[in-house]
Formats: C-alpha cells, sequence, structure tokens
C-alpha cells in the first residue's frame, strides 16, 4: 500500500518536531498563504499535518474543493478546513469563483470574481473579508455563519447577495469603526435556521425594485453598540436596511416551536418602499426608526411592543399583535393613508404616543384600549374600539382640522369608557359610547355637530366639559350627570 503523500510529510515533521523545540513550527492564523487546514482548528502549522495551497490552484479555473484532488494536492478521508487568510488576495478574473470545504470554511482575504459561491460542511466565517464580484453571490453553511466586519459587495444592477446559516447567522461590528456591509442591486437575501444576529450592519439591495430579505426560523436580533466615551465615542451604532423596493424581516419559527422566535430592534434603521416585520412569537421595537415611501406591515403571533425610540414615517402603518400590542410613547405618521394598532385576542396600549394617519387611526383590540395622553391626528376618523373591554383616553387630544365630509371620533368599548379631559373636534360627530358599562367625560372638551353618548350601565358623567354641538346621551332613562 502506497502512504498518501501527506501521511509520509506528518511523519517527517513529527520526527523533527521531536528534535526541535515547539516555537519552531508556531501555529498561527495567518502563515502568509492559503493552506488547507487538516484540524480545524483555523491555525497554520505543518507539524499538524496543513497543506499548503498556491493561489494559482484556484486562479487557474476560479474553483478548488478541499475533498477533490487539484494539482499537488490530494484529499485525505477526513473533512477539512480551508483558510485564506487576511494577506491573501485572489482574483479569478473572467471565472467564477468557487470554494468548497469539507469542515470549515475561513475567508479573511480579499476575493475577487465575476460570481462568487461559497460552502463550508460545517462553519463559515468571514470576519474582515473583503469580496467583491458583479452579478451572483452565494455563501451557505452547515453549521454557523459568521459575517463580522465583513465587506461583500455586488457591483452590477441586477446582482444578488445570498447568505444561508443551517444554524446561526451573525453579522455585527466587533471593535470602534468596523461594521457588516452587504450590497447588492437586486437582492439581498439572508436566511437563518436557528438564530441570526445583527450589530452595526449595514444591509443594501440599491436597484430600483429591490428587495432585503432576512428570514429565521430562530430570534432575529438587530442592534448598535452603544455609546461610550471611552470605548465608542463616536456611537451608538446602528444596524441599517435600506432598499427602495422592500425589505423584510420574518422570524416564521418551525412547527415544533410552541411560543415561536422573536424579532428585537432595539437599534435598526429601515429606509425601503414597502417594509414588513412578522414574527411568529413577539415584536419587539424599543429602537427602530423606520422611513418607508409605502406600507410599514407589523405583525406578531403573540405581542408588539416599543417605546420611545420607536419611529415609524410611511404611506401606511399597519402594526397587530394577537395577545397585545404596546407602542408607548411611539411614534407613528402616514402620510397617505392610515395608522392602525390591532390585537386580535388582546389589548393595545399607545399611551404619549403621537399617532397620525392621512386618512384614519384606529386602535382596536379584543381587551382594553388604553391611550392616555395620546396626541392624534387624522382626516377622516380616529376610532378607539374595544369588543370586549375598557377604553380609556384621557388627557387625549386630537388636534388636526378635519377637511373630509362625513368626519369622525369614535370611542366604544363593552367596559367602561373613559374619556376625561379629553379635547377632541371632528367636523361631523363624536360618538362616546359602552355598550354593558357606564360612561366618564369629565372636564373634557368635545366639539362636533353630533354629540352622542351611550352607558349601557346606567350612567354618563360629563361633569366639567365643554359641549359644542347637538348633544344626545342614550339609552332611554340613563342617568346624566354634568356638565
Amino acid at each position: 500500500m502506497r502512504l498518501h503523500p501527506s501521511v509520509s510529510c506528518i511523519a517527517s515533521l513529527a520526527a523533527i518536531a521531536l528534535a526541535t523545540p515547539a516555537f519552531a513550527d508556531p501555529r498561527r492564523p495567518d502563515p502568509g498563504f492559503i493552506y488547507v487546514d487538516v484540524n480545524n482548528d483555523s491555525l497554520y502549522s505543518a507539524t499538524d499535518g496543513d497543506i499548503v495551497i498556491p493561489a494559482t490552484l484556484i486562479t487557474n479555473n476560479g474553483s478548488f474543493d478541499t475533498a477533490k484532488a487539484e494539482g499537488s494536492y490530494r484529499p485525505g478521508c477526513s473533512a477539512v478546513s480551508l483558510v485564506v487568510p487576511a494577506s491573501q488576495t485572489v482574483d479569478t478574473g473572467s471565472f467564477p469563483l468557487s470554494l468548497k470545504a469539507g469542515k470549515n470554511l475561513v475567508i479573511a482575504g480579499h476575493l475577487i470574481g465575476p460570481s462568487m459561491k461559497l460552502q463550508a460542511g460545517y462553519n463559515a466565517n468571514l470576519t474582515h473579508a473583503i469580496l467583491d464580484f458583479k452579478t451572483i453571490f452565494s455563501v451557505c453553511s452547515g453549521k454557523d455563519l459568521t459575517l463580522d466586519d465583513a465587506a461583500i459587495t455586488g457591483s452590477e444592477a441586477g446582482s444578488t447577495l445570498y447568505a444561508g446559516a443551517n444554524r446561526n447567522l451573525y453579522a455585527r461590528a466587533t471593535s470602534v469603526g468596523h461594521s457588516a456591509n452587504l450590497l447588492a442591486g437586486a437582492l439581498v437575501n439572508l436566511e437563518a435556521c436557528g438564530t441570526a444576529t445583527f450589530v452595526d450592519a449595514g444591509i443594501s439591495a440599491i436597484d430600483p425594485d429591490s428587495q432585503v430579505v432576512i428570514e429565521a426560523t430562530g430570534d432575529i436580533v438587530m442592534d448598535g453598540t452603544p455609546y461610550d466615551a471611552a470605548t465608542n465615542p463616536f456611537g451608538p451604532g446602528v444596524t441599517g436596511l435600506f432598499s427602495p423596493g422592500e425589505v423584510q424581516v420574518l422570524a416564521h419559527g418551525t412547527s415544533c416551536s410552541s411560543a415561536g422566535p422573536n424579532i428585537t430592534m432595539t437599534s435598526a434603521a429601515i429606509t425601503s418602499g414597502d417594509t414588513e416585520i412578522a414574527a411568529s412569537g413577539n415584536v419587539t421595537l424599543s429602537g427602530l426608526f423606520d422611513f418607508s415611501n409605502g406600507t410599514v406591515d407589523v405583525s406578531a403571533g403573540r405581542g408588539v411592543s416599543g417605546g420611545n425610540g420607536t419611529s415609524i414615517f410611511a404611506g401606511t402603518v399597519g402594526v397587530s399583535g394577537t395577545s397585545f400590542v404596546t407602542l408607548d410613547f411611539a411614534s407613528l405618521f402616514a402620510n397617505i393613508g392610515t395608522a392602525s394598532l390591532a390585537s386580535s385576542c388582546g389589548t393595545v396600549s399607545a399611551n404619549s404616543a403621537n399617532i397620525q394617519g392621512a386618512t384614519g387611526v384606529s386602535l382596536s383590540g379584543k381587551y382594553d384600549v388604553i391611550a392616555l395622553f395620546t396626541q392624534f391626528t387624522a382626516d377622516k376618523y380616529v376610532k378607539l374600539l374595544s369588543s370586549a373591554g375598557k377604553v380609556t383616553a384621557t388627557d387625549s387630544r386630537i388636534v388636526t382640522p378635519f377637511s373630509s365630509t362625513g368626519a369622525a371620533i369614535t370611542a366604544q368599548g363593552k367596559g367602561v369608557v373613559d374619556i376625561s379631559r379629553a379635547n377632541w373636534s371632528a367636523p361631523t360627530s363624536v360618538l362616546v359610547k359602552s355598550t354593558n358599562y357606564n360612561v366618564f367625560a369629565l372636564n373634557a372638551t368635545l366639539s362636533a355637530a353630533s354629540l352622542a353618548f351611550y352607558a349601557g350601565g346606567g350612567t354618563i358623567n360629563v361633569t366639567g366639559a365643554v359641549l359644542t354641538g347637538s348633544t344626545t346621551y342614550g339609552p332611554s332613562g340613563v342617568q346624566v350627570i354634568g356638565p
């Protein structure tokens, strides 16, 4: 039986190692050439049996596969890794570039080619890599995919960038002044069968009808490095998504996932034509700035929450959560259509929020709808609706002069409806109605051609209210206190 050349090489090196100090063959990530990493530690050492790969083995036809013989290279029986260290630049000219590793694929250098296909049986690590392509780029990993500080750029219109991980995907800044930047013309598609984590990442598709699509079966997190005078004086950072066409961020979950995966955007900025953010679990928008010309649609199988750092500017804004929608202190602006918050099985809360809809604003929930100190602006209607709970809109304000015929304000619930100290005005009508309980409008200022109050519980309290317009109370026999 003939010994594989690498076997005899290992034997020779082992003999030398016995007679020489350990530092004669130091393990190092960048020895100044490309290498096959036999023991998969991402460190070159001849003692380990690692094999030098001349760049010409790749550039002469554009491809290299650790499982296939090429030139003087002969693969062994075990899956091995391929490392292109930071010192290396590989330009395949007119040849499409294809690199495949049976184990791990580590790219830290500069790759140039008309198209690129990168494959790893296990992990793919492209930290600090610079990858320039013209038309098509794809990278796939059997397990984790790391794009930290990577710069992947498609130079031509219509170019596409795909990155897929069978487990987790990461695109993060590892230090101040660095970031992961992914850019293509028509499409940037990032998929993970586990989680997807982005910190200070820039993801852009720049063609007019382009798409940025991020999908995961696990949690998706978009964050930025926080400001710190000592370590990050230029912060805080942000993860930015850009597409003149559409941006989609989707956490689908699996049939085995009872709670469903979540989407968390603590520091994210989206600029797009249309935006869709959807999770089987919860969506948390504690730091989202979204500027879209078309529609922003946020939906959650469980709930949607946000806060003072949430601002959405779009033509139409829709936010829905099965169990709850909580966007206290948020700013939502729909400059063409409607702004709506809805929970089919739970509560809606928008305390101290600023919500504007060019045609209308709607807050609807199965249970309580709460809008304390909230400012609404709309042209046709404002609706606060609860099918089985209370409506509380104390100290709220509607500030726009309605211009549409039939423009109206409605606050209606099955439970108590309380609009005390509210300041509302509409040219046509204001309806305040509780089907089963009492109505409170203490010290409220309401103005419309028609003001209608209804309390199924038997009491309407308008003490101190200023009511301008034709006012009616119902049902027959209801007790009215005030004004």
